[in-house]
């Protein structure tokens, strides 16, 4: 897209490549997020939820998520009448885009209560993996197949389209779960600190990724370069204005609950005993 449009920036030097890489990230990035937050958030429910799911027949439902999940967003879909949900802006909460999440929401509040048998359906990635590419390669068939028999209205929506698109989405996300779990299902204090400074992370990178592309646009050096160069700039730059700005600082505590005591960078990294609030 023009520059502004969604972007204040766009270089000179793009590829398509890049286009597909943000289009995958963003088809979990948020909707991985919500999961989470809403496992965390079950935790005050607990007393409510603890009843509906008392029965130990409850915990078969596990599997199924993802596939109650997919149906939810396909519906969502089928009622908008799209397959592209607009991103909200502002307040407006009538937008179809907070329904999604709310059901990625809902469905991480369930798995917090169905956690032994939700953490046991989430073992094996490539299986997740294989039926989120098999559900996208499904949606782009129908979606192709559509066009080709209806040339004059191409947008319009395919209910079973929209099933493999949710199809799609849901385990798309269940392999990022079952990745992580795979890879990092032990403690990391590397791993708890960057889970700590991952707030301020999010909320700093912004300007980054903008300001460092418009400086270095002019150098002359391959643009894959020039990519990787953002990437390590802004993640740089953000944990060490984290560890240096906010760690220590009421602002730690503010988005951890706690405040770390203050240590010089690459110094050593932290124990379990560094968890510990300070006054």
């Amino acid at each position: 897209m023009p520059p502004g449009e969604l972007w204040p920036y766009k270089s000179e030097g793009t590829h398509q490549g890049y286009s597909i890489l943000i289009n995958f990230i963003h088809s979990f990035r948020m909707q991985v997020f919500f999961l989470v937050a809403g496992l965390f958030a079950a935790l005050p429910l607990q007393w409510l939820m603890n009843r509906i799911f008392s029965d130990g027949r409850a915990m078969r439902i596990a599997p199924w998520l993802p596939w109650g999940l997919a149906v939810c967003i396909a519906l969502i879909h089928v009622y908008s009448g799209s397959y592209v949900l607009d991103a909200p802006v502002g307040l407006g909460l009538d937008n179809k885009v907070f329904l999604m999440y709310a059901f990625y929401f809902a469905t991480g509040m369930v798995a917090y209560h169905l956690r032994e048998a939700f953490f046991d359906s989430i073992t094996r990635w490539g299986s997740k993996l294989a039926i989120a590419l098999v559900m996208l390669v499904l949606f782009v068939v129908t979606v192709s197949v559509h066009v080709q028999e209806d040339q004059e209205n191409p947008g319009a929506l395919v209910w079973y389209g929209a099933f493999f698109l949710g199809g799609y989405y849901a385990f798309v996300c269940w392999f990022v779960l079952a990745l992580y779990r795979c890879l990092c299902d032990h403690f990391s204090r590397l791993a708890r600190y960057l889970s700590e400074a991952s707030y301020w992370v999010y909320l700093i990178h912004l300007p980054i990724t903008v300001a460092v592309p418009m400086l270095i646009e002019h150098w002359p050096i391959a643009r894959e370069i020039k990519f990787s160069l953002v990437l390590i700039m802004t993640l740089s730059l953000s944990v060490l204005s984290y560890h240096l700005l906010v760690r220590s600082t009421f602002i730690g505590w503010l988005l951890n609950g706690k405040r770390h005591p203050f240590k010089l960078p690459f110094t050593t990294l932290y124990s379990g005993k560094d968890t510990e609030q300070v006054a």
